[in-house]
């Protein structure tokens, strides 16, 4: 049959066996397509267990095992981190060991080499401080009067920033003229984060000194305090604290005379005023001297006539002239009181002889020379008192009063030389042995 499929002169066999052997064959085919399915099925399911397996090897090494993190950042200000954060995954203990606590760490901008134990084992990271925050700053206005100078930092209330924190103007203020400006400030931190605010600037002018009130003239005796801020006051009409001060160092106040006293008033303008006072250091009435009294004016009479490289025999010589040549004989003195008798040496130069001996007494004992007082026996009413004094040489007769006739020098006598001067003189001298028994012979 032409043009079919059959031939029998081409294929021997019989229809039936060629049919037969098609199904055959395709029976076969389709068993290995099912056997290779079936291998290919077993080759996937092997790799997906293995992948399996070998996935959740590496999560378990994952797990057990940390991993660190090369670094870390923080802004500055903000809590530090802990040694868990620098820590991915694992069991294992962690530990900062050195480089993120000590002192400004969270504020000292940069980065930080931090020193970490992992399960016994040391391992280092980084931590980034940085300082993205501007600062935060509050102003206030200023108001000066006759300024030459001004700072920015002047007009800051607060500044919160977690760095360092530098002022500075805008632009400088114009001082050069009275009146409000703006003025304009910026803070710069230590990442150069800038943040410019505004503030008011008050310029006065002022020429008006202060006034000085409750000054006036001072009294003081001798030896005593000078209140000289009493009842002063010192008043300004923009300044409201003036300052007062007060020169007082030509005032001695162990010397009678009369003294300066200077008061200056200054405001914060630079505006001054003064005033002098006179101060007036008097000699105190009798009834008010004093030991203390006396003392000043024995020491104010040493500073004349002595100096600090004296010995003690040029001293008691020069204490010797001043009371025998200084002072006037009269026949009267204030004989209940040696102090007042004393002072009526020093201070009005004149007495007799108790005036001359407690003059002397107190004079040598400021000097710092050993002395006593000796008298005559009485006779009837007349008395005379000298001194004795030990300069390292045993006690000597100090007898400074002067005598009619200009009688040879009673200063520094061994009791044979005034012995020979009394006994020739009607006993001027004639003392009681028994309680003087130690002067030089």
């Amino acid at each position: 049959m032409s043009g079919g499929f059959y031939s029998s002169s081409y294929y021997p066999e019989s229809r039936e066996e060629f049919e037969r052997r098609a199904r055959a064959e395709r029976i076969r085919r389709r068993r290995a397509r099912r056997e290779e399915a079936r291998r290919q099925a077993v080759r996937t399911l092997l790799g997906l267990l293995l992948s399996g397996i070998l996935a959740a090897v590496v999560l378990g090494a994952l797990l057990i095992w940390p991993r660190t993190a090369d670094s870390l950042t923080v802004e500055a200000g903000t809590p530090l981190p802990e040694a868990a954060d620098f820590v991915r995954g694992g069991i294992f203990h962690a530990e900062i060991l050195s480089g993120l606590y000590e002192a400004g760490a969270s504020t000292v901008l940069g980065d930080r080499v931090v020193k970490l134990s992992i399960a016994g084992r040391e391992r280092t990271t980084l931590v980034r401080v940085v300082d993205t925050i501007p600062p935060a700053v509050e102003t206030k206005d200023v108001s000066l009067v006759n300024a030459s100078v001004i700072s920015p930092e002047q007009f800051i209330a607060s500044i919160q920033d977690a760095t360092e924190t530098t002022v500075s103007f805008v632009q400088p203020p114009d001082l050069s003229a009275a009146g409000v400006q703006e003025v304009g400030i910026a803070v710069t931190d230590a990442g150069e984060n800038r943040t410019e605010v505004q503030a008011k600037l008050e310029l006065l002018v002022d020429n008006t000194p202060p006034t000085i009130t409750g000054t006036g003239e001072l009294t003081v005796v001798m030896g005593g305090t000078v209140s000289y801020k009493k009842g002063v006051t010192v008043t300004d009409d923009q300044d409201p604290n003036p300052t007062l001060e007060i020169d007082n160092s030509a005032v001695d106040l162990k010397v009678p005379g009369t003294y300066d006293v200077i008061y200056t008033a200054t405001d914060f303008a630079g505006n001054r005023t003064e005033q002098t006072v006179k101060l007036y250091v008097v000699t105190p009435l009798p009834e008010d001297v004093t030991q203390e009294t006396l003392d000043l004016a024995a020491d104010n009479v040493l500073a004349e006539i002595t100096t600090p490289d004296m010995s003690q025999y040029d001293v008691a010589k020069a204490i010797y002239r001043f009371c025998h040549n200084k002072i006037g004989y009269v026949d009267s003195s204030e004989k209940d009181n040696w102090i007042l008798a004393a002072w009526q040496g020093i201070m009005k130069r004149q007495g007799d002889c108790y005036t001359y001996c407690m003059t002397a007494k107190e004079l040598l004992t400021r000097a710092g020379i050993p002395n006593r007082v000796i008298e005559r026996i009485r006779k009837g009413n007349s008395m005379h008192y000298w001194n004795l004094i030990d300069i390292g040489e045993g006690w000597h007769h100090f007898d400074t009063t002067p005598r009619v006739g200009n009688p040879p020098s009673f200063f520094y006598l061994t009791d044979s030389q005034i012995m020979a001067y009394s006994n020739a003189h009607n006993g001027t001298h004639n003392y009681d042995r028994s309680i003087y028994t130690d002067i030089v012979p």
